[in-house]
């Protein structure tokens, strides 16, 4: 899934603390919202959060999670990418962000690793919604007003590709977005935070992507604005703390039917 395809790296935890505001109309938002409160936002994420083929320059200065701390958020990156189901057999994912409620957002963002592996749908499905069951079964959430969002792949140079287990990255999207949506989460197109790329190539540098896969400093630059955006929008317009909370904690989506091409939730 396109939570986080972090194949090669260890877990780690990342915080971020917070910098000089610097996106003007955002900052302005966010002070409105927040007063002198900065809201700490907590992203499970693949190789594109720790900056993957940017280089250590790059990771360290230009990743969208570094352009959301210069917006004035405090981030807690959790870089163990967790797009493969075997990456959550360890639930490492999960605890980090349970066991943390400090946190007003927590951005479930899914990677690709799955669909590039060939990962049967019916893993993707009981991994993934035995994650989400996780953070949504603990004691504290939505205790406090906590966003639980889930954000769907980003545009890859092979979208319409059919993988060996016979489906597209758009199928793959469809289904985290029905895995969210049964459990009353809000959800975010990725392919709506980053404009679409004409120039997408693989291993060929474009106008968002440095290789068709992994953004590049614009691409960061623009997905940090677009998340910044989004999660300030979601809480002007926000329903009272706890009010969305999901009727379905504790529902395991594993004997859900298999999802295939046409037959993906739409």
């Amino acid at each position: 899934m396109q939570l986080a395809s972090l194949a090669l790296g260890c877990a780690f935890v990342v915080s971020l603390g917070v910098g000089e505001a610097r996106a003007g109309s955002l900052a302005s938002r966010r002070e409105a919202l927040f007063g002198d409160e900065i809201p700490v936002i907590s992203i499970v994420s693949d190789s594109i959060g720790i900056g993957a083929g940017m280089g250590r320059l790059g990771k360290a200065r230009h990743t969208f999670v570094r352009k959301l701390f210069d917006a004035g958020f405090v981030v807690h990156l959790n870089g163990r990418g967790f797009t493969q189901a075997a990456d959550l057999d360890d639930e490492y994912s999960a605890a980090v962000i349970a066991d943390n409620f400090l946190w007003k957002a927590a951005l479930v963002m899914a990677g690709t690793n799955d669909f590039s592996l060939d990962r049967p749908l019916d893993e993707v499905i009981d991994g993934y919604g035995r994650f989400l069951d996780r953070i949504m079964g603990s004691l504290l959430y939505g205790s406090e007003g906590q966003t639980l969002v889930c954000v769907t792949p980003l545009q890859r140079f092979d979208d319409s590709r059919v993988n060996a287990e016979g489906y597209t990255l758009q199928d793959l999207r469809d289904t985290v977005r029905w895995l969210c949506e049964m459990r009353g989460l809000p959800v975010w197109e990725g392919t709506a935070l980053l404009p679409h790329d004409p120039l997408i190539g693989l291993n060929e540098p474009s106008r968002y992507f440095h290789d068709g896969v992994h953004p590049n400093r614009r691409g960061h630059k623009i997905l940090a604005r677009s998340l910044a955006d989004a999660l300030l929008s979601y809480f002007e317009r926000r329903p009272e703390a706890g009010a969305e909370r999901a009727t379905h904690v504790g529902q395991n989506p594993a004997a859900a039917p298999s999802l295939r091409g046409s037959e993906a939730p739409q």
